[in-house]
């Protein structure tokens, strides 16, 4: 993930004329926070323009290899997030903790992707990967 937001950053700060800024994730909690929200701000129109097309008619496809990462990554933050809220109901199936919306899943779909993602996205990110030098350390 660092590599490919280092050179994102890299591409587009060189485009921009302000010389070739990198980020490092890696260093504390809040600068992984810090500086995934640097390098998500880059592409932020597209990748909520993206995520809204995806919950309007369930398909999205982009050249942009940032907005993809991004996208990608929402998904996977979320899948991580939203398995928390289950519990084993049988060999390998889980059933969900989570009451069944009230509203359509492609609208519940969109909130995540943008509203809940504006609030709680990069610190959840900044979390897995305390979680993930954690536990590859050993």
């Amino acid at each position: 993930m660092c590599q490919l937001v280092c050179r994102v950053v890299s591409v587009h700060s060189t485009r921009r004329g302000t010389g070739t800024g990198q980020l490092a994730l890696g260093g504390s909690v809040r600068a992984d926070h810090r500086d995934y929200t640097r390098a998500e701000r880059l592409f932020l129109p597209q990748i909520e323009d993206m995520s809204g097309r995806f919950c309007r008619t369930g398909y999205v496809s982009t050249t942009c290899k940032a907005v993809a990462y991004f996208l990608g990554l929402r998904s996977n933050i979320l899948l991580i997030f939203l398995s928390k809220f289950t519990i084993p109901a049988g060999p390998d199936t889980y059933a969900s903790i989570i009451p069944f919306p009230s509203l359509p899943p492609l609208h519940v779909a969109q909130w995540f992707l943008i509203d809940w993602w504006r609030c709680w996205g990069p610190a959840e990110i900044a979390s897995r990967r305390l979680q993930d030098s954690f536990f590859s350390s050993e």
